[in-house]
């Protein structure tokens, strides 16, 4: 049952019956609104205009009557008795006003009045009045009446001897030559053939909930669509509209609720009016509220079959819809051909259709998919384990060469320090050198100054011993100028004697300084070459010392760099080791990835088995 009610052709019928049927509520219900409030309100317009004519019926008739009571009151023969109130005046006048009052069907008699309101007679013969007040007889109307001394009618009604309504009206008789108030006639009015007339229209228009009243300033009812109501007091509620000129009232009584509309006469202090239950007016809307209930529940029931039988149809593709649905729930995708209308629900069908064509496309793919994924991932596998393997090998390998590397390093670092050490020694023994070729090069110098100086001193040594040849020839000389002075010149040969020895000495000493200096300057100048030929091999030390420097120098750059070179070589394969691990990592985790692909393809591939294409 709830499956059922589950359906849409269930619950579409009854979402949009419920639709229908507020819809249906909601207008007829607007419509009986507007309906009941234009039926009151034409109900209302209605009565209304009915009692403006009542009004316009009543005032025309006090109006007729005051207007016939003030031509009664001016014909000469009234005018004449009330002058001169002789038998044969009275009998014309008489005889004027029976005529006159035969031609009112609402007159019942007529009667002159003295000034003071005391009845003279009687048209119709009744004199029981005759000589009575109006004051005692009709008190309201004197009272009105000799305020304005215009015709005045009763404001209230009267029974006769006969139990029958009357009222009255006077009007004044004046002189017509000095307008003298002369007197007054006062016409008795038939006004129960006005009930009765009234009663017998009314009945004929009006229901029997329907009340048709007038009643004076006190609300005593001088007229009433039932005549046993005349002459009593209109309802306490009522009263309220007294100083009112016209309009409508909604009143308690007798148990029920009651409305009255009502107006004003022009001439007269009575106010005529309707009176009903307010169900009399409701009762054409309620009425036309039934009909569109009946309306209603009648469409609704319609538009529910029909709704129920259409929706039904149109929804009929979607059961077809809903089988395939479960068809294909249960891998079922057999093509079947069906045909529906061209509308929304069968451009649905047609696309579920196309669905169903597109997702067997679709599945077809998938499974030639699978199978490929399922090769690719069986051939990934074993491809994953052969990589697997090798990078291995290619790891501990790897390792290996790491190793030899850091021993390579480390010898190549003990090298490049030995080349160092080489090279500082190198650079030491180049200063050294250096020195020593200074040194030599000082040495050379001082020799070729002790060359040149002896040089100076051979010079002088020559100089001295010409000196000292001169001096000997001098002391010859002298000896022999001596020898010629004899013996005073014995004293100055002996001088030149010793002179002589002492030049002689003179020139063999410096013979053999010079023969010294000689043997010393050939030394010199041995010792000069000597050192001139160490200084140039001295130089030539030099050159092949700064040559090795050199050499030296760039071998341990070199080591230095080959070193640097090692270590970053050194990293880079400490690095590539690392690398070749995490790859190694990975390669295992690749390889279990496609083990899980290999495994989820099969199931994949066994997924692919519940789809039935043929």
């Amino acid at each position: 049952m709830k499956k059922r009610f589950n359906s849409l052709s269930i619950q579409i019928p009854i979402v949009v019956n419920i639709f229908i049927a507020v819809l249906l509520i909601v207008s007829i219900s607007t419509l009986v609104h507007m309906s009941k409030t234009a039926i009151d309100k034409a109900s209302y317009d209605g009565f209304a205009t009915t009692i403006k004519g009542y009004s316009t019926f009543f005032d025309s008739l006090v109006e007729n009557q005051l207007i016939l009571a003030d031509t009664y009151s001016s014909f000469t023969f009234v005018i004449n008795y009330m002058r001169n109130r002789n038998a044969e005046a009275e009998n014309n006048m008489l005889t004027v006003l029976k005529i006159m009052g035969a031609k009112n069907p609402y007159v019942k008699s007529l009667s002159l009045i003295e000034a003071n309101g005391t009845i003279l007679n009687n048209s119709e013969g009744n004199n029981a009045d005759v000589g009575k007040k109006v004051s005692d007889l009709y008190p309201d109307l004197w009272r009105r009446y000799d305020a304005v001394k215009k015709p005045t009618l009763s404001d209230s009604i009267y029974k006769d001897n006969n139990g029958k309504w009357i009222t009255a009206i006077i009007a004044p008789v004046k002189s017509r030559t000095d307008n003298t108030y002369l007197g007054g006639i006062m016409i008795i009015l038939d006004w129960q053939k006005v009930i009765d007339e009234i009663s017998i229209t009314a009945g004929e228009v009006l229901t029997h909930w329907i009340r048709l009243w007038v009643f004076n300033k006190d609300t005593l009812l001088v007229m009433h669509n039932v005549p046993s109501e005349v002459g009593k007091l209109a309802p306490v509620e009522i009263k309220t509209i007294v100083n009112n000129t016209e309009g409508k009232l909604e009143f308690q009584n007798d148990g029920m609720t009651k409305v009255c509309l009502y107006n004003s006469l022009k001439d007269q202090p009575w106010k005529v009016g309707f009176s009903m239950p307010l169900s009399f007016i409701e009762q054409q809307s309620s009425r036309i509220l039934l009909i569109g209930i009946i309306i209603g529940i009648v469409g609704i029931i319609l538009s529910s079959i029909i709704g129920f039988l259409y929706i039904k149809n149109l929804i009929s593709p979607l059961k077809v819809l809903v089988e395939e649905a479960e068809e294909m729930s249960r891998g079922q995708f057999v093509l079947r051909k069906f045909k529906f209308k061209r509308n929304e629900i069968g451009d649905i069908a047609y696309s579920f259709k196309n669905m169903r064509d597109a997702m067997v496309k679709i599945i077809n793919e998938v499974n030639q998919t699978s199978e490929k994924i399922n090769n690719a991932a069986s051939s990934l596998a074993q491809g994953s384990d052969d990589l697997s393997a090798r990078t291995d090998a290619q790891a501990s390998s790897l390792e290996e060469t790491a190793s030899a590397i850091e021993e390579m390093a480390s010898t190549i670092k003990s090298s490049a320090d030995h080349s160092v050490e080489g090279n500082d020694m190198m650079i030491a023994s180049k200063k050294a050198v250096e020195n020593g070729a200074s040194v030599i090069t000082e040495t050379t110098r001082n020799i070729e100054e002790v060359y040149e100086s002896s040089e100076k001193i051979k010079s002088i040594t020559k100089t001295i011993e010409d000196i000292a040849f001169q001096t000997n020839i001098l002391a010859l000389n002298a000896s022999v100028e001596a020898a010629r002075a004899g013996d005073q010149g014995r004293g100055f040969a002996v001088v030149a004697s010793e002179v002589r020895n002492l030049a002689q000495n003179s020139q063999s000493s410096a013979k053999d300084i010079t023969l010294l200096i000689e043997n010393i300057y050939e030394k010199i100048n041995k010792s000069a070459e000597t050192a001139r030929e160490s200084q140039a091999i001295f130089n030539d030390i030099q050159s092949k010392i700064d040559g090795t420097a050199k050499i030296m120098q760039e071998i341990s750059t070199t080591a230095v760099e080959q070193q640097t070179g090692v270590d970053q070589v050194n990293i880079a394969v400490s690095k590539i080791d690392g690398i070749t691990q995490q790859n190694a990592a990975l390669v295992d985790e690749t390889t279990n990835y496609a083990r899980e692909l290999l495994e989820q393809s099969e199931n994949l591939k066994s997924i692919m088995t519940f789809f039935k294409m043929d």
